[in-house]
């Protein structure tokens, strides 16, 4: 009883500082707001500026958001509307810009293990958006603070979902013949070459490949974005902050795994590359058509 008490009174806090701290933030820095970053400490990071030259927001109060707390952060993507952040037993919901649109933040009981995420596309969609639980292999529907299971049929590790135009449900899938992006019902709609993270955008696919990452678009062009080193020796990060630099030798792009791509907001994607000895960089890439970039993230000074 006593630990359960001590649960919800830290769960109270914890909501109370996304909301204190998100406003905080958003008023304290009158910048366009590109997205929010999960940080190399774990911290979730409002992102301000303009493509290619940004900064970050405070950090939120000590011991609500960061890791150690009680409800550490496993991971966390976010739309225009919302932010949705995965801890080991609950989802928790906030706005992603609460200046524009104030909200309390909302949480549910939920699987246990990561998630991941596909919001909706249009600017004037609602607050809902898919969430999938690869630990339970369960895929659910949020929206108004309620989860709502989604009959699928799919077989293979599941590393992205979506929706296609038409509201079709859409899966990124790994199993023994290679990687493939396929429909409910296991038609199979396009195929993709390497092992490494996939995330299916409005309007195209993004994976990582030896190359770097690429961006396929639905006519099968393509963009190549490569990834500079992350130097685990002396704890420094080099990263490229166009897409024109000399593509890594194959040596230098195996130090590139694993990475991981996540929703950092609306038309921006975090790429997070984690090194040898553990050493993280983390880059953003814009992915609408005719604008795309890939740029540095900053990390907060320790």
């Amino acid at each position: 009883m006593r630990a359960t008490i001590a649960f919800v009174i830290a769960l109270v806090s914890f909501l109370d500082g996304v909301c204190a701290w998100a406003q905080d933030t958003s008023n304290q820095i009158g910048q366009p707001q590109l997205g929010v970053m999960l940080t190399a400490d774990g911290a979730p990071r409002a992102v301000f500026g303009v493509t290619g030259s940004v900064t970050i927001g405070d950090a939120p109060p000590e011991g609500v958001l960061s890791s150690g707390s009680v409800l550490p952060i496993l991971n966390m993507g976010c739309s225009r509307r919302m932010c949705l952040m995965k801890t080991d037993s609950t989802l928790v919901s906030f706005a992603a810009s609460t200046a524009a649109s104030p909200t309390r933040s909302m949480q549910v009981d939920a699987p246990g293990g990561p998630a991941l995420f596909w919001f909706e596309g249009s600017p004037a969609a609602g607050r809902s958006a898919l969430v999938y639980f690869p630990r339970s292999r369960q895929l659910v529907r949020w929206q108004n603070g309620q989860l709502s299971p989604v009959d699928f049929d799919i077989t293979g590790e599941i590393l992205s979902i979506g929706e296609a135009a038409d509201g079709t449900l859409q899966f990124a899938v790994r199993n023994p013949a290679g990687t493939w992006i396929v429909r409910n019902g296991v038609v199979i709609v396009d195929s993709l070459q390497g092992p490494g993270s996939v995330l299916l955008l409005h309007g195209g696919i993004l994976f990582v490949a030896s190359e770097g990452l690429i961006l396929r678009r639905p006519d099968q062009s393509e963009l190549v974005f490569p990834l500079g080193r992350v130097e685990a020796e002396s704890g420094s990060t080099h990263g490229s902050t166009t897409a024109t630099e000399p593509r890594p030798s194959g040596s230098e792009a195996s130090r590139l795994e694993p990475i991981a791509l996540s929703w950092l907001g609306e038309n921006y994607v975090q790429v997070r590359v984690r090194g040898l000895g553990g050493n993280y960089a983390n880059y953003a890439l814009r992915v609408d058509l005719g604008h795309e970039r890939l740029f540095l993230l900053p990390e907060p000074q320790l």
